[in-house]
């Protein structure tokens, strides 16, 4: 019997290990791709930039970059996947699920103040 719960336990343990997530420190060297650190030397020198933040998300298995600009009247415009493709919501219903179901927000950037 306490061989059981032994193994019982040893078994629940590993699952229990095997499905925590681990956390990765973000880095701008290592995980900002090319594109956005090119993007962000061209904006960080545009006054109409000011204030503009840049997290990154995962939704759909897809890390995307969001640019948050304050002077802006549009919002969710300036998302891009990964690769630089800018993502283009197809309608409400897609922008909803997006801001529902993002997860995993990382700061990647701020426009500079001085």
């Amino acid at each position: 019997m306490m061989k059981m719960f032994f193994i019982s336990g040893l078994f629940l343990i590993t699952l229990i290990g095997c499905n925590s997530s681990v956390v990765e420190s973000f880095s701008f060297e290592r995980d900002t791709p090319a594109w956005l650190k090119i993007k962000i030397d061209s904006i960080s020198t545009q006054k109409y930039y000011w204030g503009t933040v840049i997290n990154r998300y995962k939704w759909n298995n897809n890390y995307l970059f969001e640019f948050t600009i304050p002077v802006s009247s549009c919002m969710f415009c300036d998302i891009y996947f990964y690769d630089g493709t800018k993502n283009k919501f197809i309608d409400a219903k897609a922008v909803q699920s997006y801001i529902n179901t993002r997860t995993d927000k990382v700061f990647v950037w701020k426009y500079p103040t001085r």
